[in-house]
């Protein structure tokens, strides 16, 4: 019986010889018996074989005379094709490594090179910029399969052999070895193995929106399964194919790349592709011309800014030739898109997208489904201030429609002069773009400077600490910050900061980070998140879209689109955009029609036959709106008279939990947030302006409502919206045009007829655990807000905005440490303190003493205590009087909201006078009760 040691053995050696096998190639050839081609095993005719009287002394086969004569190129791909064919029914994939053609001196007239896909070295690596090849280099030289001819094509009567030289054939037996003998159907398939019967079935199919993995199924089906394309080949394929054809179809000889495009797009639109374009020409006569897709060039003023002659002679074109000097084009598709969101609009300009080196110039929008679509390409001549003025004054107002220029808010770009000062200068302007909000890419105009000259460059590590800070800081303007006068606030505490930490971070440190902020206070309204309330933005702060869509585009061509003549390049931006559009119009048509989870958001209970909001809105909106509703469990609310609400997040007067209030430095304000609603009842809004900027209720508004409905939400985030029913059923886009019309009129009102149930107002309420010592809170900080003063979190209110019967007591004690806190105790027990003013004394007090130690060991520290600490000192020891007719005013001390910034000492915020008498400590506090 034999051992499982010898089942593998032999399983092992059968294997190895499974490796070594002889192939038989079987082409067409002319017999000596017969002057018509017979099928022969060429293997048979290598260097020794029996031969066919082909009439040359170094071959032994000569190929069918009436299918192969001759050297042009289709001579030379029909044999190539025919002898690849034969070897693909033997098993294996043969491949030509070299074609070379001679002169007509010489006896041959053009050769043809072949080896096995294996015939190459174990140790060769890959060529920079070229691709994995499909078969593995062999383990060693014993591996390495040497099968290979040659084949030429001899000037006797341009007929083509086999050739039996030594020195050119690999070996005589048709012997392959380190590799198996495969089925026809599973060897590789190029795309120069596509007939015209494979490419008319891939175009029709492709018309019908035929996925390409089943157009591949259908043209194997086709090809009995010989030849097998994979779905990206047919996709090549297809693209491949369109840009032929728009070249065969150019008229003349001779054609600019101007004449070669205008003509490909004009092929387009003859055959009904829903398309326009606008395109500026420099003529052959100096002339300036704007072509359009309908109607005849028109003549324009010369460009002073453009040098012709240099662009002519950049790109090879004599003065006989018209040159495009800019063409910007947009589909069907992508302009009804751009109707139903023009709000935001980013523009950027792609690099290395053709050829002649143009840059393309790309507008991108956002829909309700988060998804990005694009709306303008533009090549670009070079990226001059005249070739953006073109773009901005020519062909958007050209291909958009008036609507859209009316409807836009916001165009976001990078940082170059060139792309966005034209269109700064025409927002002020009575032309369309004068509604148009210009903000800056914090990306281009902060952080990619910062990371490139700031980060991690400091002197000491106590700088690279501070520059971490300041990196936040600076973000906080960005992201945060909701009101101007706290950002002004903000931005003079970080001079000071930042001139404390001068030293520590170096001289050229502290001179790139000037650079960098001075280019960004010069436009400060440009980025800073206190300016950009009143727009629709979407909360984008970068141009983050626009590169994904580049990204995107790039990633869609089959090859490399530096490579690709601008006709070719332009033609795979329209596949692009129709790809884009399929996907698009298949996700919302399964939107429409598919239930997600049952939303955690308490329903309508006011209306009964109303929607879940789940089945308005789409999947990207209600998860938004999920995020809305979580965030509104962590706010109180107050309700103070018959229309007006209070809001302020639970944190608002307390510092962060990561952080002790005696370790910040960068400043965080308390704020409130006021919700009013109409005399009508119909609509209400919040001083937040989430809804301007978002298109959805605010967290404050569902705080106070209770409830969270989709006639609240903008109607960019419906899925009708998105849906084809928007352009098919009028009775669905009337109501929603309405809605959008709405929206526009005033962009910060939130629909709540039929949600909010109306009640009278008797008494103050209260919502989510807040109470009367909060309510006074709020109402001071409200009025603190209408006066434009800040409030650092954690610091108590001054007095001057306490009302409502709040008491302020200024008190002087002298006690020693020990009897401090026993004192502090008997007070809080005698005068009920409430339990919010019992914690924040307490931790007060222990900032005190922390204060007090670090006092102790730091002279310099002690004489800026002495001179600072008096000026803004914040009083911890409270009482609560209990006799009525106490003059409130008397004796109070007002607590400045605006400490100085210091470095040096751990209480960066809370400021204490100490003095020490005799081992006492005199200590002058005060706080509301």
């Amino acid at each position: 019986m034999t051992s499982p040691l010898g089942h593998f053995e032999t399983f092992d050696s059968a294997f190895k010889a499974c490796a070594t096998w002889k192939c038989c190639v079987i082409c067409k050839g002319v017999s000596n018996s017969s002057k018509y081609a017979v099928d022969v095993d060429i293997c048979n005719f290598m260097i020794d074989g029996i031969g066919l009287n082909p009439v040359h002394p170094q071959s032994k086969f000569k190929f069918d005379p009436i299918l192969f004569s001759g050297v042009s190129d289709k001579t030379c791909q029909k044999i190539q094709q025919h002898v690849i064919a034969a070897c693909r029914l033997s098993g294996f994939f043969l491949m030509a490594t070299s074609k070379s053609k001679r002169s007509i001196h010489g006896r041959r007239l053009a050769m043809l090179d072949f080896v096995c896909e294996h015939n190459r070295s174990p140790n060769s690596a890959k060529a920079p910029g070229k691709r994995n090849s499909f078969a593995p280099a062999p383990r060693s030289e014993e591996n390495r399969c040497r099968f290979g001819f040659k084949i030429f094509c001899c000037k006797e009567g341009n007929f083509w052999y086999l050739s039996t030289n030594k020195d050119t054939n690999l070996n005589n037996a048709g012997v392959h070895t380190g590799h198996h003998a495969l089925p026809a159907a599973a060897i590789r398939t190029t795309i120069s193995e596509a007939d015209e019967k494979t490419i008319q079935l891939a175009l029709h199919a492709e018309k019908l929106a035929i996925p390409n993995a089943l157009i591949s199924k259908l043209v194997n089906l086709q090809g009995n399964g010989t030849l097998k394309f994979s779905p990206k080949q047919i996709a090549y394929l297809v693209s491949r194919h369109k840009a032929e054809k728009i070249v065969h179809n150019f008229k003349g000889e001779y054609q600019s790349s101007a004449e070669k495009l205008i003509a490909a797009f004009d092929s387009m639109i003859e055959q009904n592709e829903d398309i326009v374009y606008v395109a500026m020409i420099h003529s052959k006569d100096d002339d300036y011309l704007i072509k359009t897709s309908k109607g005849r060039p028109q003549k324009v003023s010369k460009q002073t800014d453009l040098n012709i002659e240099e662009v002519r002679k950049s790109m090879s074109i004599n003065n006989n030739q018209s040159v495009l000097l800019a063409f910007a084009w947009i589909t069907g598709d992508e302009l009804r898109m751009l109707e139903r969101f023009p709000e935001l609009i980013t523009f950027d300009v792609t690099e290395k997208t053709n050829n002649e080196k143009r840059g393309l110039f790309v507008g991108v929008g956002q829909d309700g489904n988060g998804n990005l679509f694009i709306g303008l390409h533009c090549f670009m001549p070079n990226s001059q201030l005249n070739s953006y003025n073109w773009i901005y004054e020519h062909a958007i107002p050209e291909l958009w429609t008036e609507e859209i220029l009316c409807c836009n808010e916001v165009v976001l770009t990078d940082g170059e002069v060139n792309l966005y000062s034209p269109i700064a200068n025409l927002s002020e302007t009575t032309c369309g773009w004068n509604g148009s909000h210009l903000y800056r890419c914090t990306f281009h105009l902060f952080t990619q400077e910062w990371l490139k000259r700031v980060s991690g460059r400091a002197r000491t590590d106590k700088g690279n600490a501070a520059l971490i800070l300041i990196k936040k800081w600076i973000d906080s303007w960005i992201c945060k910050i909701d009101h101007e006068y706290m950002f002004k606030d903000s931005l003079s505490r970080f001079k000071v900061y930042l001139e404390h930490q001068r030293d520590d971070l170096g001289q050229n440190a502290f001179q790139e980070l000037n650079k960098i902020l001075n280019s960004m206070y010069a436009c400060t309204t440009k980025w800073a998140r206190c300016y950009r309330r009143q727009k629709m933005d979407l909360e984008h702060t970068t141009t983050s879209i626009g590169e994904s869509m580049n990204a995107s585009l790039k990633g869609f061509s089959a090859k490399k689109m530096n490579a690709l003549t601008i006709a070719n390049a332009a033609t795979m931006c329209v596949d692009h955009s129709d790809n884009m559009a399929r996907k698009r119009d298949k996700k919302n048509a399964t939107q429409l029609n598919t239930n997600i989870t049952p939303s955690k958001m308490p329903p309508n209970k006011l209306v009964k036959n109303e929607m879940p909001i789940q089945d308005h809105l789409t999947h990207y909106a209600h998860k938004k709106a999920e995020h809305i509703y979580r965030k509104s469990q962590t706010f109180k609310s107050i309700r103070y008279s018959e229309r007006c609400w209070l809001c302020i997040h639970n944190n608002a007067f307390a510092s962060d939990d990561d952080e002790p209030l005696a370790n910040i430095i960068m400043p965080r304000y308390s704020e409130v947030f006021e919700v009013n609603v109409s005399e009508d009842w119909f609509t209400c809004q919040c001083s937040c302006s989430i809804k301007t900027r978002n298109g959805t209720p605010c967290e404050h508004i569902i705080n106070v409502s209770g409830v969270i409905s989709a006639k609240m939400f903008h109607p960019r985030w419906f899925k009708a919206y998105n849906s084809h029913l928007y352009d098919t059923n009028d009775a669905i886009k009337q109501p929603l045009q309405n809605l959008r019309v709405r929206h526009r009129q005033n962009p910060n009102a939130c629909d709540i007829r039929g949600t909010w149930e109306r009640t009278e107002f008797t008494e103050t309420e209260f919502k989510n655990g807040a109470d009367n010592n909060l309510w006074k809170c709020m109402i001071a900080l409200n009025s603190m807000h209408k006066s434009k003063v800040c409030l650092l979190r954690g610091l108590p209110i001054p007095s001057q905005y306490m009302s409502f019967g709040t008491t302020f007591v200024d008190c002087v004690f002298e006690f020693d440490n020990d009897a401090e806190d026993s004192f502090v105790e008997n007070v809080t027990k005698q005068n009920n303190l409430p339990y919010q003013n019992n914690v924040l004394y307490n931790t007060l007090l222990s900032y005190t003493k922390d204060i007090s130690k670090s006092c102790e060991n730091d002279s310099i520290l002690s004489e800026y205590a002495k001179k600072q600490m008096g000026e803004l000192a914040v009083t911890i020891s409270q009482m609560k009087q209990k006799e009525q007719g106490l003059n409130t005013s008397e004796g109070s001390t007002l607590v400045s909201s605006q400490p100085a910034i210091d470095t040096n000492t751990s209480a960066k915020r809370f400021k204490s006078s100490h003095e020490s008498n005799s081992g006492k400590k005199k200590v002058n506090r005060h706080l509301y009760c």
